[in-house]
């Protein structure tokens, strides 16, 4: 077993270094400007709004709706993971 010196050094380590990574994906969010982020935009696409609102003003009988995360996928606003990869670009 690992002594607990080094068990605890070892977790101050993670927790800072998981602190020093989003300080500085927070930092170059900051350090952008409008234009950089604006450049970031992908247009929606037409046809996957026109369905999921398709779906909500017409749904057949005992339907269930769909989750919001299969909302979010079918627009192309959620990566494969699940998860939303905004900090993890810069």
């Amino acid at each position: 077993m690992l002594p607990a010196a080094l068990v605890f050094w070892l977790i101050i380590g993670i927790l800072l270094s998981r602190y020093l990574y989003r300080h500085i994906a927070a930092w170059q969010l900051y350090r952008r400007d409008w234009n950089d982020l604006l450049s970031k935009l992908q247009p929606i696409p037409v046809l996957a709004v026109t369905a999921i609102g398709d779906e909500y003003l017409n749904p057949t009988p005992h339907q269930l709706g769909p989750e919001p995360v299969d909302i979010w996928r079918s627009l192309g606003g959620l990566e494969a993971s699940g998860e939303c990869g905004a900090m993890r670009e810069f």
